[in-house]
């Protein structure tokens, strides 16, 4: 039997987390305890830490079962205030066409980072966010076909972009949908 890769993911994205639920932290404890998460929420302390990807990945839906895909899509937005940043990314399309590599350095596969920036090299299997710039300059289009829910993903590119281009708006630019049972959504991406 082949053995199957264990994914997990890094902690410091858990502020955007705290931040969605700051109002509720009683809430928040149960999403997180779920998680195996206890304490601290120092960043300094959740630089350090991981948590199983499919841990994190059923209670972000839960949390959309649950509390609603808009809070869902708060903490996406949330998500890239403490992401860093690929090396050279100074606008809004260098940001979006960077959001792969930067998702893959978020996650581990079997306890190595999926993106090496000294080598350029990725490691595939938790899906991707590929970015298709369109004719004119100030719209894209993201393929996003990971297992996270639609709504976080959506909150994740609005707030990448935001960084460079505040009146940013993201909208599903077909019919497809992971909520539906796709396996893609794509996303128009407009500035």
């Amino acid at each position: 039997m082949a053995e199957v890769p264990y994914y997990d993911v890094w902690g410091v994205p858990l502020l955007a987390y705290a931040h969605a639920f700051r109002q509720y932290p009683t809430v928040l404890a149960k999403y997180f305890t779920k998680l195996g998460i206890t304490g601290n929420l120092d960043p300094e302390a959740l630089r350090s830490q991981y948590v199983p990807m499919e841990a994190w990945v059923k209670s972000t839906h839960d949390i959309v079962d649950e509390v609603g895909a808009s809070t869902v899509y708060s903490i996406g937005k949330k998500i890239p205030d403490t992401a860093p940043l690929p090396p050279g990314t100074d606008d809004i399309k260098a940001v979006l066409m960077g959001v792969d590599i930067s998702f893959h350095m978020h996650h581990r596969k079997d306890g190595v980072v999926m993106f090496d920036p000294a080598t350029g090299s990725m490691l595939d299997g938790v899906g991707h966010y590929a970015c298709e710039l369109q004719p004119g300059g100030n719209s894209a289009h993201m393929t996003c076909d990971n297992p996270y829910p639609c709504d976080l993903d959506r909150g994740i590119i609005a707030g990448f972009a935001a960084r460079f281009e505040p009146a940013v708006s993201v909208t599903h630019a077909t019919s497809a949908c992971r909520k539906k049972g796709d396996s893609a959504c794509v996303y128009l991406v407009q500035w």
